[in-house]
């Protein structure tokens, strides 16, 4: 029988507790936040969580994932799971937990044709577009565009037009003029052109008046990430990124 050192021993506790701290990370793909290209994970919102969950001293596997894929896996709690970028939402909390923020985008815009953006920009508030039925909107099936937009956007009813697509798929679908509008963050806009192979001159980024600041940007976890690891992932959070609020 082999004798079992105490090195062995040693060895299989780290294992163990190296174990017990890894998780799951992942990301909608969603340039210039996070993304893959030629096999390798980018962005920078995804090298901001990598940085936190290593001060927080824990470590990941990264996937890119569909939305309706990460959120079962939360609410299944099936493994120990992180997903990057998330707005905070009650419903979400019922199954989920949610760290401080980790980042504050700018006002959301939408992406309208150049042809067409005088006629948005004459209009002061989403709202009324909202509201207006002659306007019809794209949207990635599953995802949340936010507390101001979200419920405005419920109330569109078959005026949007949700797909299981890319972002930069959709902005194709703008081009064809399958809707009449996306709603985006600005720090999105150029990549997404890009991305479809289309030119930025074609498209023009609208704000509105009634539009509030940025999103909060979180990292929702699941519940079996424990208490004391949320801790270190928030104060790993403040200690990188105070700024934040």
């Amino acid at each position: 029988m082999k004798k079992i050192t105490l090195t062995t021993v040693l060895l299989v506790g780290l294992i163990l507790s190296l174990a017990a701290q890894s998780v799951s990370l992942s990301y909608i793909d969603r340039a210039p936040y996070y993304y893959q290209e030629n096999g390798v994970n980018k962005g920078f919102l995804l090298d901001r969580a990598e940085k936190i969950l290593k001060e927080a001293g824990l470590t990941y596997t990264i996937s890119a994932l569909p939305p309706n894929r990460i959120t079962a896996i939360l609410e299944t709690q099936q493994e120990r799971h992180i997903s990057i970028g998330w707005f905070k939402r009650p419903e979400r909390e019922v199954f989920a937990q949610f760290s401080v923020p980790i980042y504050r985008n700018k006002p959301q815009a939408l992406l309208v044709l150049k042809t067409r953006a005088a006629e948005f920009k004459a209009i002061p508030k989403f709202a009324e577009v909202a509201a207006n039925p002659k306007y019809k909107m794209g949207a990635v099936d599953g995802f949340s565009y936010g507390g101001f937009f979200d419920p405005l956007i419920a109330t569109m009813g078959a005026r949007v037009e949700k797909g299981n697509v890319t972002p930069s798929q959709n902005v194709a679908k703008l081009q064809a003029k399958r809707f009449d509008f996306l709603v985006l963050d600005q720090e999105e806009a150029s990549y997404q052109i890009l991305q479809a192979g289309l030119k930025e001159a074609d498209f023009e980024v609208v704000t509105f008046s009634d539009v509030p600041e940025g999103n909060l940007r979180y990292l929702w976890c699941s519940k079996n990430i424990t208490s004391a690891e949320m801790t270190k992932i928030n104060a790993a959070i403040a200690k990188l990124y105070p700024e934040v609020k």
